[in-house]
C-alpha cells in the first residue's frame, strides 16, 4: 500500500470517529448535553462546549477528507484530541468527584479506559501528520 492511500485511510478513521461522535451527541442530544453538566471544571459552559464540539468535530470532519484541507484537518483533530485527553487525565488525577460515566464513543468504557482510546487516536493523528506527503495539500 502506497503512502497516499494509507494516510487517505487514516484520515477517513479520524473523520469517522469525530462524525460518530457527534452523530451520537445529536442522535441523544438531550442525555449528552446534560451529561455536559456534570463534568468538573466545565460544568459552568456545558451548552456552550456541547455546541462548540459539536461544530468543530463536524467542521473537521470536512477538512480531513479533501486532499487541499487534509493537513490542517489533522493538525485540528491531533489538536482536539489532544485537548480532551488533557481534560480527561485532569479529571481523573485532580478533580474531587468524577461522574459515575462517561457519555463518550464506547458505552461502558470506563473513564481511563476512555482516556487510552483518545491518545491512542491522538497518537495516530500525529502519526499521520509526519506521514502525510508534503505534496497531497498543495495539488489537492
Amino acid at each position: 500500500m502506497n503512502l497516499r492511500k494509507l494516510t487517505f485511510i487514516i484520515s477517513l478513521q479520524l473523520a469517522a470517529l469525530l462524525l460518530y461522535a457527534a452523530g451520537l451527541k445529536l442522535w441523544g442530544y438531550t442525555i449528552a448535553k446534560a451529561g455536559f453538566e456534570f463534568y468538573p471544571f466545565v460544568k459552568d459552559y456545558h451548552a456552550m462546549l456541547f455546541w462548540t464540539l459539536m461544530v468543530l468535530q463536524i467542521g473537521i470532519v470536512c477538512l480531513l477528507v479533501f486532499n487541499r484541507t487534509r493537513l490542517m484537518g489533522l493538525y485540528s483533530t491531533f489538536i482536539l484530541l489532544a485537548s480532551l485527553s488533557t481534560y480527561l487525565y485532569v479529571m481523573l488525577h485532580y478533580a474531587e468527584q468524577v461522574p459515575c460515566y462517561c457519555t463518550g464513543i464506547i458505552p461502558g468504557l470506563s473513564w481511563e479506559g476512555h482516556l487510552w482510546f483518545t491518545v491512542s487516536f491522538t497518537i495516530l493523528a500525529g502519526i499521520n501528520i509526519v506521514l502525510l506527503p508534503k505534496d497531497i495539500h498543495a495539488h489537492g
